[in-house]
Protein backbone atom coordinates (compact mmCIF):
# COMPACT_ATOMS: atom_id res chain seq x y z
CA UNK A 1 0.00 0.00 0.00
CA UNK A 2 1.40 3.39 -0.95
CA UNK A 3 0.42 6.69 0.61
CA UNK A 4 0.31 10.06 -1.14
CA UNK A 5 -0.85 12.01 1.88
CA UNK A 6 1.88 14.68 1.57
CA UNK A 7 0.93 15.46 -2.01
CA UNK A 8 -2.74 15.51 -1.08
CA UNK A 9 -2.23 17.86 1.88
CA UNK A 10 -0.31 20.30 -0.31
CA UNK A 11 -2.92 20.09 -3.06
CA UNK A 12 -5.82 20.68 -0.65
CA UNK A 13 -3.98 23.46 1.18
CA UNK A 14 -3.39 25.22 -2.13
CA UNK A 15 -7.03 24.79 -3.12
CA UNK A 16 -8.12 26.35 0.17
CA UNK A 17 -5.54 29.13 -0.27
CA UNK A 18 -4.02 28.76 3.20
CA UNK A 19 -0.41 28.77 4.32
CA UNK A 20 1.50 26.03 6.07
CA UNK A 21 1.54 28.26 9.16
CA UNK A 22 -2.27 28.64 9.15
CA UNK A 23 -2.80 24.89 8.81
CA UNK A 24 -0.24 24.20 11.52
CA UNK A 25 -1.95 26.61 13.89
CA UNK A 26 -5.32 24.92 13.34
CA UNK A 27 -3.83 21.48 13.99
CA UNK A 28 -1.67 22.54 16.92
CA UNK A 29 1.60 21.51 15.25
CA UNK A 30 4.56 23.41 13.86
CA UNK A 31 4.82 24.76 10.33
CA UNK A 32 7.95 22.64 9.96
CA UNK A 33 5.87 19.51 10.61
CA UNK A 34 3.46 20.46 7.83
CA UNK A 35 6.42 21.09 5.54
CA UNK A 36 7.85 17.64 6.30
CA UNK A 37 4.50 16.01 5.52
CA UNK A 38 4.22 17.77 2.17
CA UNK A 39 7.77 16.89 1.19
CA UNK A 40 7.28 13.23 2.06
CA UNK A 41 9.76 13.26 4.92
CA UNK A 42 7.16 12.35 7.53
CA UNK A 43 3.51 11.62 8.15
CA UNK A 44 0.89 13.11 10.47
CA UNK A 45 0.21 10.95 13.51
CA UNK A 46 -3.04 8.99 13.47
CA UNK A 47 -4.74 11.30 15.99
CA UNK A 48 -4.23 14.24 13.62
CA UNK A 49 -5.84 12.58 10.59
CA UNK A 50 -9.50 13.17 11.60
CA UNK A 51 -8.86 16.87 12.13
CA UNK A 52 -7.02 17.15 8.80
CA UNK A 53 -9.78 15.34 6.91
CA UNK A 54 -12.47 17.37 8.65
CA UNK A 55 -10.70 20.66 7.86
CA UNK A 56 -10.53 19.87 4.16
CA UNK A 57 -13.96 18.15 4.12
CA UNK A 58 -12.66 14.90 2.64
CA UNK A 59 -12.63 11.31 3.90
CA UNK A 60 -9.52 10.09 5.67
CA UNK A 61 -9.08 7.48 2.95
CA UNK A 62 -9.06 10.20 0.28
CA UNK A 63 -6.62 12.23 2.35
CA UNK A 64 -4.29 9.24 2.65
CA UNK A 65 -4.56 8.42 -1.03
CA UNK A 66 -4.83 4.73 -0.21
CA UNK A 67 -4.54 2.46 -3.27
CA UNK A 68 -7.68 0.56 -2.33
CA UNK A 69 -11.09 1.33 -3.74
CA UNK A 70 -14.03 2.04 -1.48
CA UNK A 71 -15.78 -1.05 -2.83
CA UNK A 72 -12.85 -3.25 -1.81
CA UNK A 73 -12.80 -1.78 1.68
CA UNK A 74 -16.51 -2.39 2.06
CA UNK A 75 -16.00 -5.96 0.88
CA UNK A 76 -13.38 -6.47 3.57
CA UNK A 77 -15.75 -5.13 6.24
CA UNK A 78 -18.49 -7.42 4.92
CA UNK A 79 -16.18 -10.44 5.10
CA UNK A 80 -15.56 -9.74 8.80
CA UNK A 81 -19.32 -9.59 9.42
CA UNK A 82 -19.85 -12.78 7.41
CA UNK A 83 -17.36 -14.68 9.54
CA UNK A 84 -19.09 -13.39 12.67
CA UNK A 85 -22.53 -14.45 11.42
CA UNK A 86 -21.19 -17.89 10.55
CA UNK A 87 -19.98 -18.28 14.13
CA UNK A 88 -16.26 -18.10 13.24
CA UNK A 89 -15.61 -15.47 15.88
CA UNK A 90 -11.90 -16.01 16.45
CA UNK A 91 -11.26 -15.96 12.71
CA UNK A 92 -13.35 -12.78 12.45
CA UNK A 93 -11.31 -11.18 15.25
CA UNK A 94 -8.06 -12.10 13.53
CA UNK A 95 -9.22 -10.81 10.15
CA UNK A 96 -10.51 -7.63 11.76
CA UNK A 97 -7.20 -6.91 13.50
CA UNK A 98 -5.26 -7.36 10.27
CA UNK A 99 -7.71 -5.15 8.39
CA UNK A 100 -7.39 -2.36 10.96
CA UNK A 101 -3.60 -2.58 10.90
CA UNK A 102 -3.68 -1.93 7.16
CA UNK A 103 -6.58 0.53 7.11
CA UNK A 104 -6.70 2.04 10.59
CA UNK A 105 -9.17 4.81 9.76
CA UNK A 106 -11.85 2.97 7.80
CA UNK A 107 -15.02 3.42 9.84
CA UNK A 108 -16.88 0.44 8.40
CA UNK A 109 -14.01 -1.93 9.10
CA UNK A 110 -13.74 -0.60 12.66
CA UNK A 111 -17.45 -1.00 13.31
CA UNK A 112 -17.44 -4.50 11.84
CA UNK A 113 -14.53 -5.50 14.07
CA UNK A 114 -16.13 -3.98 17.18
CA UNK A 115 -19.35 -5.86 16.39
CA UNK A 116 -17.33 -9.08 16.50
CA UNK A 117 -15.87 -8.06 19.88
CA UNK A 118 -19.41 -7.54 21.20
CA UNK A 119 -20.64 -10.95 20.07
CA UNK A 120 -17.45 -12.68 21.28
CA UNK A 121 -17.58 -11.09 24.75
CA UNK A 122 -21.36 -11.17 25.19
CA UNK A 123 -22.60 -12.88 28.38
CA UNK A 124 -24.79 -15.11 26.19
CA UNK A 125 -21.82 -16.46 24.23
CA UNK A 126 -19.01 -18.83 25.12
CA UNK A 127 -17.40 -17.67 28.40
CA UNK A 128 -14.34 -15.48 27.80
CA UNK A 129 -11.63 -14.98 30.48
CA UNK A 130 -12.21 -11.71 32.31
CA UNK A 131 -8.82 -10.24 31.39
CA UNK A 132 -9.29 -11.02 27.71
CA UNK A 133 -12.81 -9.58 27.76
CA UNK A 134 -11.65 -6.35 29.40
CA UNK A 135 -8.74 -5.98 26.96
CA UNK A 136 -11.02 -6.48 23.95
CA UNK A 137 -13.59 -4.02 25.25
CA UNK A 138 -10.90 -1.38 25.87
CA UNK A 139 -9.52 -1.98 22.38
CA UNK A 140 -13.01 -1.57 20.95
CA UNK A 141 -13.60 1.67 22.86
CA UNK A 142 -10.34 3.15 21.57
CA UNK A 143 -11.28 2.26 18.01
CA UNK A 144 -14.77 3.69 18.36
CA UNK A 145 -13.32 6.95 19.68
CA UNK A 146 -11.27 7.07 16.49
CA UNK A 147 -14.49 6.98 14.46
CA UNK A 148 -16.10 9.62 16.70
CA UNK A 149 -13.08 11.90 16.21
CA UNK A 150 -13.27 11.49 12.44
CA UNK A 151 -16.52 13.51 12.27
CA UNK A 152 -18.00 10.85 9.98
CA UNK A 153 -21.65 11.80 10.44
CA UNK A 154 -22.93 8.67 8.70
CA UNK A 155 -21.21 6.50 11.30
CA UNK A 156 -21.99 8.56 14.40
CA UNK A 157 -25.17 6.77 15.51
CA UNK A 158 -23.99 3.15 15.06
CA UNK A 159 -20.73 4.11 16.77
CA UNK A 160 -22.57 5.45 19.83
CA UNK A 161 -24.76 2.34 19.92
CA UNK A 162 -21.73 0.03 19.83
CA UNK A 163 -19.99 2.13 22.47
CA UNK A 164 -22.96 1.83 24.84
CA UNK A 165 -23.10 -1.93 24.20
CA UNK A 166 -19.40 -2.43 24.92
CA UNK A 167 -19.60 -0.45 28.15
CA UNK A 168 -22.64 -2.46 29.21
CA UNK A 169 -20.80 -5.75 28.68
CA UNK A 170 -18.21 -4.83 31.33
CA UNK A 171 -20.77 -3.35 33.70
CA UNK A 172 -19.87 0.31 33.20
CA UNK A 173 -23.56 1.15 33.17
CA UNK A 174 -23.35 4.87 33.93
CA UNK A 175 -20.99 5.39 31.00
CA UNK A 176 -23.16 3.17 28.79
CA UNK A 177 -26.22 5.23 29.66
CA UNK A 178 -24.31 8.42 28.88
CA UNK A 179 -23.32 7.10 25.44
CA UNK A 180 -26.88 5.95 24.77
CA UNK A 181 -28.15 9.35 25.91
CA UNK A 182 -26.34 10.93 22.96
CA UNK A 183 -28.55 9.00 20.53
CA UNK A 184 -31.56 10.86 19.07
CA UNK A 185 -34.98 10.69 20.70
CA UNK A 186 -37.34 8.27 18.97
CA UNK A 187 -39.58 11.18 17.95
CA UNK A 188 -36.80 12.42 15.65
CA UNK A 189 -36.19 9.08 13.93
CA UNK A 190 -36.84 8.42 10.28
CA UNK A 191 -39.38 5.72 11.07
CA UNK A 192 -41.57 8.11 13.06
CA UNK A 193 -41.24 11.24 10.92
CA UNK A 194 -41.22 9.94 7.34
CA UNK A 195 -44.74 8.41 7.27
CA UNK A 196 -46.24 11.87 7.79
CA UNK A 197 -45.07 12.94 4.35
CA UNK A 198 -45.61 9.85 2.21
CA UNK A 199 -48.56 9.33 -0.10
CA UNK A 200 -51.20 6.73 0.68
CA UNK A 201 -49.74 3.52 -0.80
CA UNK A 202 -46.16 4.54 -0.10
CA UNK A 203 -47.13 5.32 3.48
CA UNK A 204 -48.79 1.93 3.95
CA UNK A 205 -45.86 0.01 2.46
CA UNK A 206 -43.33 1.96 4.50
CA UNK A 207 -45.17 1.44 7.78
CA UNK A 208 -45.59 -2.27 7.09
CA UNK A 209 -41.86 -2.53 6.33
CA UNK A 210 -40.79 -0.99 9.66
CA UNK A 211 -43.31 -2.77 11.90
CA UNK A 212 -41.25 -5.94 12.57
CA UNK A 213 -38.28 -3.96 13.87
CA UNK A 214 -40.45 -1.62 15.92
CA UNK A 215 -42.39 -4.48 17.46
CA UNK A 216 -39.23 -6.46 18.18
CA UNK A 217 -37.81 -3.48 20.05
CA UNK A 218 -41.09 -2.94 21.88
CA UNK A 219 -40.91 -6.58 22.96
CA UNK A 220 -37.44 -5.99 24.36
CA UNK A 221 -38.72 -2.97 26.29
CA UNK A 222 -41.59 -4.99 27.74
CA UNK A 223 -39.14 -7.71 28.83
CA UNK A 224 -36.79 -5.11 30.36
CA UNK A 225 -39.70 -3.55 32.25
CA UNK A 226 -40.77 -6.94 33.59
CA UNK A 227 -37.23 -7.82 34.66
CA UNK A 228 -36.94 -4.46 36.41
CA UNK A 229 -40.13 -5.25 38.29
CA UNK A 230 -38.76 -8.62 39.35
CA UNK A 231 -35.50 -7.02 40.47
CA UNK A 232 -37.38 -4.41 42.50
CA UNK A 233 -39.38 -7.17 44.17
CA UNK A 234 -36.06 -8.76 45.17
CA UNK A 235 -37.06 -12.14 43.78
CA UNK A 236 -34.75 -14.64 42.17
CA UNK A 237 -37.05 -14.93 39.14
CA UNK A 238 -35.39 -14.34 35.82
CA UNK A 239 -36.92 -14.06 32.40
CA UNK A 240 -35.86 -16.92 30.17
CA UNK A 241 -35.78 -17.64 26.45
CA UNK A 242 -35.09 -14.32 24.76
CA UNK A 243 -35.76 -12.72 28.15
CA UNK A 244 -39.47 -13.50 27.74
CA UNK A 245 -41.43 -15.40 30.38
CA UNK A 246 -44.93 -16.76 29.70
CA UNK A 247 -46.76 -13.55 30.59
CA UNK A 248 -44.35 -11.33 28.65
CA UNK A 249 -44.54 -13.61 25.59
CA UNK A 250 -48.34 -13.44 25.52
CA UNK A 251 -48.34 -9.67 25.93
CA UNK A 252 -45.89 -9.28 23.07
CA UNK A 253 -47.93 -11.54 20.80
CA UNK A 254 -51.05 -9.53 21.66
CA UNK A 255 -49.17 -6.40 20.61
CA UNK A 256 -48.20 -7.96 17.27
CA UNK A 257 -51.76 -9.13 16.60
CA UNK A 258 -53.32 -5.78 17.50
CA UNK A 259 -50.83 -3.87 15.35
CA UNK A 260 -51.22 -5.95 12.19
CA UNK A 261 -54.98 -6.33 12.56
CA UNK A 262 -57.21 -8.82 10.77
CA UNK A 263 -56.65 -8.01 7.11
CA UNK A 264 -55.59 -11.28 5.42
CA UNK A 265 -52.62 -9.72 3.62
CA UNK A 266 -51.31 -8.24 6.88
CA UNK A 267 -51.73 -11.54 8.72
CA UNK A 268 -49.57 -13.20 6.08
CA UNK A 269 -46.96 -10.46 6.31
CA UNK A 270 -46.92 -10.85 10.09
CA UNK A 271 -46.50 -14.61 9.89
CA UNK A 272 -43.55 -14.21 7.51
CA UNK A 273 -41.51 -12.38 10.17
CA UNK A 274 -38.84 -14.44 11.91
CA UNK A 275 -39.33 -12.64 15.24
CA UNK A 276 -43.04 -13.45 15.24
CA UNK A 277 -42.20 -17.10 14.63
CA UNK A 278 -39.58 -17.21 17.39
CA UNK A 279 -41.96 -15.68 19.93
CA UNK A 280 -44.34 -18.54 19.15
CA UNK A 281 -41.56 -21.07 19.72
CA UNK A 282 -41.09 -19.51 23.15
CA UNK A 283 -44.76 -19.24 24.11
CA UNK A 284 -45.57 -22.81 22.98
CA UNK A 285 -42.89 -24.07 25.35
CA UNK A 286 -44.04 -21.85 28.22
CA UNK A 287 -47.73 -22.70 27.79
CA UNK A 288 -47.14 -26.44 27.57
CA UNK A 289 -44.85 -26.48 30.62
CA UNK A 290 -47.46 -24.48 32.55
CA UNK A 291 -50.01 -27.22 31.77
CA UNK A 292 -52.06 -24.90 29.56
CA UNK A 293 -52.29 -27.50 26.80
CA UNK A 294 -55.24 -26.08 24.86
CA UNK A 295 -53.56 -22.73 24.59
CA UNK A 296 -50.21 -24.28 23.72
CA UNK A 297 -51.86 -26.18 20.85
CA UNK A 298 -53.35 -22.95 19.47
CA UNK A 299 -49.97 -21.30 19.65
CA UNK A 300 -48.34 -24.37 18.08
CA UNK A 301 -50.74 -24.24 15.13
CA UNK A 302 -49.92 -20.57 14.57
CA UNK A 303 -46.20 -21.33 14.93
CA UNK A 304 -46.44 -23.81 12.08
CA UNK A 305 -48.42 -21.35 9.94
CA UNK A 306 -45.67 -18.80 10.59
CA UNK A 307 -42.94 -21.33 9.72
CA UNK A 308 -44.68 -22.01 6.41
CA UNK A 309 -44.94 -18.29 5.69
CA UNK A 310 -41.28 -17.71 6.52
CA UNK A 311 -40.19 -20.56 4.27
CA UNK A 312 -42.36 -19.32 1.39
CA UNK A 313 -41.63 -15.61 1.78
CA UNK A 314 -39.81 -13.77 -0.97
CA UNK A 315 -39.03 -10.94 1.43
CA UNK A 316 -36.90 -12.92 3.88
CA UNK A 317 -34.46 -15.09 1.90
CA UNK A 318 -32.14 -15.57 4.87
CA UNK A 319 -34.94 -17.18 6.83
CA UNK A 320 -36.02 -19.38 3.91
CA UNK A 321 -32.55 -20.88 3.59
CA UNK A 322 -31.44 -20.34 7.18
CA UNK A 323 -27.78 -19.74 7.71
CA UNK A 324 -26.45 -16.70 9.56
CA UNK A 325 -29.74 -15.43 10.98
CA UNK A 326 -31.15 -18.82 11.96
CA UNK A 327 -27.87 -19.87 13.51
CA UNK A 328 -27.55 -16.59 15.33
CA UNK A 329 -31.10 -16.44 16.66
CA UNK A 330 -31.97 -20.08 17.23
CA UNK A 331 -28.65 -21.38 18.49
CA UNK A 332 -27.28 -18.28 20.21
CA UNK A 333 -30.41 -17.28 22.12
CA UNK A 334 -31.92 -20.73 22.58
CA UNK A 335 -28.54 -22.36 23.30
CA UNK A 336 -29.09 -25.15 20.79
CA UNK A 337 -26.11 -26.83 19.14
CA UNK A 338 -26.74 -26.50 15.41
CA UNK A 339 -24.38 -27.92 12.83
CA UNK A 340 -23.14 -25.57 10.12
CA UNK A 341 -24.09 -28.01 7.35
CA UNK A 342 -27.68 -28.12 8.59
CA UNK A 343 -27.85 -24.35 8.88
CA UNK A 344 -26.60 -23.87 5.35
CA UNK A 345 -28.66 -26.53 3.60
CA UNK A 346 -32.04 -26.71 5.38
CA UNK A 347 -34.96 -24.40 6.02
CA UNK A 348 -36.29 -23.25 9.35
CA UNK A 349 -39.03 -25.91 9.45
CA UNK A 350 -36.29 -28.54 9.36
CA UNK A 351 -34.46 -26.85 12.25
CA UNK A 352 -37.65 -26.59 14.31
CA UNK A 353 -38.66 -30.18 13.69
CA UNK A 354 -35.37 -32.04 13.91
CA UNK A 355 -33.50 -29.86 16.41
CA UNK A 356 -36.32 -28.62 18.59
CA UNK A 357 -39.13 -31.15 18.54
CA UNK A 358 -36.95 -34.24 18.16
CA UNK A 359 -34.43 -33.00 20.74
CA UNK A 360 -37.16 -32.58 23.36
CA UNK A 361 -37.52 -28.82 23.39
CA UNK A 362 -41.32 -29.27 23.45
CA UNK A 363 -41.14 -32.22 25.85
CA UNK A 364 -44.44 -31.40 27.56
CA UNK A 365 -46.25 -32.00 24.26
CA UNK A 366 -44.46 -35.09 23.00
CA UNK A 367 -47.25 -37.51 24.02
CA UNK A 368 -50.17 -35.31 23.04
CA UNK A 369 -51.93 -36.74 19.93
CA UNK A 370 -53.03 -33.31 18.63
CA UNK A 371 -49.52 -31.94 19.05
CA UNK A 372 -48.01 -34.97 17.31
CA UNK A 373 -50.29 -34.35 14.32
CA UNK A 374 -49.26 -30.70 14.19
CA UNK A 375 -45.58 -31.55 14.38
CA UNK A 376 -46.08 -34.00 11.49
CA UNK A 377 -47.45 -31.04 9.53
CA UNK A 378 -44.27 -29.15 10.41
CA UNK A 379 -42.26 -32.11 9.16
CA UNK A 380 -43.88 -31.84 5.73
CA UNK A 381 -42.48 -28.29 5.47
CA UNK A 382 -38.96 -29.40 6.36
CA UNK A 383 -36.51 -29.29 3.51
Amino acid sequence: MTLSIGTNIKKLRTQYNITQEQLAEYLGVTAQAVSRWESGNGYPDIETLPALAGYFKVSIENLLGVDLTQEEQEKLAAEIVQLMQNGSLKEALSKGRLAIQKYPTNSKIILSYVSVIIVYTSPKGTPVPEDEKNDLVEEGLVLLQRVINSNDDAMKLPTLLLKATLLGIVGRLDEAAQAAGSLPHINFSRDFVMPRYLKKKEKENFIISILPNLLANMGDLIACLEQSYLDNQRTDSKLTLFGYNYDVSERILAMWNATYGNRPENIERKRAQIIYLLIHVIVVKHASEAGDIDKSLRYLEEMIESAAAVCNSNETPAECNPNELIKGMLSFFMEMDLKDEDIQSHNIAYILYYYYYKDGFFKALENNPAAIDLFEKLKTLAR
